[in-house]
């Protein structure tokens, strides 16, 4: 099968006849050399993300299931906080609340991982009544308002970082 990887930051795609040696974790380095993008395209055109995210219900409460794609395993794996938009301003106002994520120490080879987050507002942790995490589900045919921004090392030590967008 040949394999079409897509270089964001020079906007270039490769064959994979055009650089021997190929593998499933090549990476581009960034100008600067400190992180790097990676997608990986199949033949068909359909882009292979480093991660996929999910939503589990589990009664009351709502979790983030981050799931490893690749056939290696993630080091350090990181999820930026996610300001929300005040909902009680009309127009919209400064961020009231956040969302921020506990950092996991790796997540294995096609392995899920749940992700531990607390809500923040007006800068003071929120109960669990006041959860904002269900604003991050993705609702079809709605505007996805927010981004996951995820960044991890590879096998190799070198960051990575992936952009997904969510909530409604």
């Amino acid at each position: 099968m040949a394999v079409l990887i897509f270089n964001p930051q020079s906007g270039r795609s490769y064959e994979s006849d055009e650089m021997p040696g190929l593998r499933r974790s090549v990476s581009f380095r960034a100008a600067a050399g400190a992180i790097s993008f990676a997608k990986i395209m199949t033949s068909a055109g359909k882009t292979e993300e480093t991660f996929t995210v999910g939503f589990r219900d589990e009664g009351p409460k709502v979790r983030l299931e981050l799931r490893n794609e690749t056939d290696q395993t993630l080091r350090s794996v990181e999820i930026l906080t996610v300001f929300l938009k005040d909902e009680d301003t009309p127009g919209g106002g400064p961020s009231r609340a956040h969302l921020s994520f506990e950092a996991l120490e790796s997540i294995g080879s096609k392995e899920k991982a749940i992700v531990p987050h607390k809500t923040w507002i007006d800068g003071k942790p929120a109960g669990q009544s006041h959860d904002q995490l269900e604003r991050l589900k993705v609702r079809p045919g709605e505007d996805r308002p927010y981004t996951l921004d995820i960044s991890w090392k590879d096998a190799h030590g070198r960051t990575q970082f992936q952009r997904i967008p969510v909530g409604h």
